[in-house]
């Protein structure tokens, strides 16, 4: 009698270190830190181990100042204690012609600019009547933390000789401020 009992003991303890380290292990693998609730639906974080915190800001939307194009763009960088890496900037172009190459992209406010002169085509896609072209492309995190200061920006992207620029709208504008007021001042 006393057998049977020490047997379903050790069942017993066994089936619940089988539940708890599985439960354990998988609470320990999913840590996903959360933005500040003042930007939340702005950008994402991700901890990055050693190397600090990994940041994806989600697309900003900017319209083309005279015409009908948009351009979307979204950033991805590293941060721990000090600004020393750079950033990848991935921004999809949307427009009644498709756009196979670009020379560069600059993006400018009052007093700050981010040269980028090394563009790079991801894909191209078809939507109903328009096209959208993905690129990826970087820049200095300094550069994206100065330009975060302001909220005027203008995008603008160089083709073959030709300029095509845009603006943020409003909501956009509201966005840059909450972003730096959330996310930049920290650094």
């Amino acid at each position: 009698m006393q057998m049977t009992e020490i047997n379903i003991q050790k069942i017993m303890l066994r089936l619940l270190v089988a539940l708890l380290v599985p439960l354990t292990l998988s609470a320990c693998f999913s840590v996903k830190p959360t933005s500040d609730r003042g930007g939340k639906n702005l950008f994402e974080t991700f901890y990055a181990g050693e190397a600090g915190t990994l940041y994806f800001i989600k697309p900003l939307a900017f319209h083309q100042v005279d015409g009908k194009e948009q351009v979307r763009i979204d950033f991805t960088f590293k941060y721990r204690k000090e600004i020393k890496d750079s950033a990848t900037v991935n921004f999809s172009l949307f427009g009644e012609r498709i756009c196979k190459e670009l020379d560069s992209m600059v993006i400018t406010n009052t007093g700050n600019s981010a040269n980028c002169s090394h563009v790079g085509l991801l894909f191209n896609e078809k939507k109903k009547k328009n096209f959208i072209s993905r690129f990826t492309t970087g820049v200095g995190l300094l550069q994206i933390k100065n330009l975060f200061d302001q909220d005027d920006w203008k995008v603008t992207l160089y083709s073959e000789g030709k300029a095509i620029s845009f603006v943020p709208d409003k909501r956009t504008r509201k966005a840059i401020r909450k972003l730096h007021d959330n996310l930049f001042i920290i650094m």
